[in-house]
């Protein structure tokens, strides 16, 4: 039993050892927030003022290989980097993305991606840089737009 236990604390030892060396590889790390709203009409087809989502997922996907811009996730070969459920008011926040090029993908109720999609981002790491996405539900799919401040 104390050999094992001894095992279990040096196992234990090795991953926070491991996990704190891979976390000083990379120094330069950005900011990326935003919010998830939804547009919809009562049963008259009035257009209702927009709502926030709650509990959408968001996603960040480091892109594997190429640089052009895509919309899907069956288009491309991607590794999500982080990810994050929306508030109750929609918004959510995600930090220390390392410097790569991503895609970010909002998960809500199988609703694909809008194809006119601004959704590719790329981060410089030279400097400390804050992303606004934006989702908006509209016509069975999510839009997406970035910003970067």
């Amino acid at each position: 039993m104390k050999k094992l236990l001894t095992i279990t604390v040096a196992i234990i030892a090795l991953t926070l050892v491991s996990c704190s060396q891979e976390e000083n590889l990379v120094v330069e790390k950005e900011q990326l927030e935003g919010i998830l709203i939804e547009e919809f009409n009562d049963q008259n087809q009035r257009t209702m003022p927009r709502r926030k989502v709650d509990g959408a997922g968001v996603s960040v996907r480091r892109l594997a290989g190429s640089s052009r811009t895509v919309n899907s996730l069956n288009s491309y070969k991607s590794e999500e980097v982080s990810y994050a459920l929306t508030d109750e008011n929609g918004e959510f926040s995600l930090d220390g993305i390392p410097e790569g090029n991503y895609v970010v993908v909002f998960e809500y109720e199988d609703l694909p991606t809008n194809p006119d999609s601004n959704n590719q981002i790329i981060i410089s790491g030279s400097n400390d840089q804050k992303i606004s996405v934006e989702g908006l539900i509209e016509n069975e799919s999510i839009y997406i737009e970035t910003s970067v401040e």
